[in-house]
């Protein structure tokens, strides 16, 4: 048996790995964390967002 919250988690899991879009933005994502790179602050991606 498994908790109602880790059951969410794998669901959410499948669903984001579920095209290819996300999967490769995912990778690249993964990978930026692992060279140290930099990521967008949340007052940054706001920043992003604001331009639509």
């Amino acid at each position: 048996m498994i908790s109602k919250k880790e059951y969410n988690s794998w669901q959410e899991t499948n669903y984001l790995l579920k095209s290819k879009a996300n999967r490769d933005a995912l990778k690249h994502s993964i990978e930026q964390l692992g060279r140290q790179e930099h990521f967008l602050t949340p007052e940054e991606f706001e920043s992003l967002n604001s331009h639509k």
